[in-house]
C-alpha cells in the first residue's frame, strides 16, 4: 500500500502498535490519535510533537479510552486530545498536562483576540515520536524507539510544516539527528523548531515567553487567520 497521506501513516502506525502488542510477552499501552484525521490529510503549516505517552497498563479502562480515541479520530473533525480527553480521572480537558497546552496556546489570544485558544489548538495536529507509553524516554528500548520512529518522521515529511512545535530539547535533538543519519529532509525547507519545554511533574511547559510572544506568535497568527 502506497501511503498518500500522514493520516495514512498514522492509521497505519495505528496497525504497527496492535501486531507489536500482539508479538510481546508483556502487556503494552500505546497511543497513536491525539488530533483529528482532517488535520492529517494535507500538508500543515504548525505542528505540535511529543516524544511519547506517559506511563499506563495496558488495562480495560485503557483500552477502552484508546477505542473512543479511535472514534474520535474517524468522525469528529474537531477533536482535541488537548481539550476533549478525560485524563486519569480529570474531568475533561483539566488535566495539567492538558491546561499547559492550553496555557501555551492562550498566548495567542492576547496578542489577537479575534482567535480564541480553543481553535487555536484545535487547528494544530499533535503527533509523538513514538506511541509506546514509558515512565520516560530513555527507557524504551532501542528495537521499539527503531521500528516506530521513522513512521512518525514518515508523517511529519508529509504535512511539510513551517513550524514544528518540540515538547522539549529531546524532541528537536532527535528531529535533527534523524534527519542528518537518514539524509532527509522531513519538513519544509523553511521550517523552524520552536522549543517551548516539556512538562514537568505538574504538567507546566516551561518556555521563553517573552520570546515567543515577541516571535512566534506574530508569524502563527497569519496561519490560523487563514486556516
Amino acid at each position: 500500500m502506497i501511503l498518500q497521506t500522514a493520516a495514512d501513516v498514522l492509521q497505519e502506525q495505528r496497525s504497527l502498535l496492535e501486531t507489536w502488542r500482539a508479538e510481546r510477552d508483556r502487556p503494552i499501552s500505546g497511543r497513536v490519535y491525539y488530533s483529528s484525521k482532517r488535520l492529517f490529510q494535507d500538508p500543515q503549516r504548525i505542528v505540535m510533537v511529543g516524544l511519547n505517552p506517559g506511563p499506563g497498563p495496558l488495562d480495560r479502562e485503557i483500552q477502552d479510552k484508546e477505542d473512543r480515541q479511535q472514534e474520535a479520530w474517524d468522525s469528529n473533525s474537531h477533536y482535541s486530545s488537548w481539550l476533549d480527553d478525560r485524563y486519569y480521572g480529570y474531568q475533561q480537558g483539566k488535566h495539567p498536562n492538558q491546561l499547559s497546552v492550553q496555557s501555551f496556546f492562550g498566548g495567542i489570544n492576547k496578542i489577537d483576540s479575534t482567535i480564541s485558544m480553543e481553535n487555536a489548538i484545535r487547528k494544530t495536529p499533535y503527533i509523538n515520536l513514538v506511541p509506546i507509553r514509558s515512565p520516560n524516554f530513555e527507557t524504551l528500548d532501542r528495537t521499539t524507539v527503531d521500528y516506530f520512529l521513522p513512521q512518525s518522521l514518515n508523517a511529519l515529511f508529509l504535512l511539510k510544516p513551517e513550524i514544528i512545535i518540540c515538547f522539549g530539547f529531546k524532541v528537536q535533538n532527535i528531529l535533527n539527528i534523524s534527519a542528518s543519519k537518514q539524509n532527509i529532509k522531513f519538513m519544509h525547507p523553511l521550517s523552524i523548531l520552536v522549543n517551548v519545554g516539556h512538562f514537568s511533574t505538574r504538567g507546566t511547559l516551561r518556555r521563553n515567553t517573552e520570546w515567543i510572544n515577541n516571535h512566534f506568535w506574530p508569524i502563527a497568527i497569519k496561519y490560523y487567520n487563514k486556516s
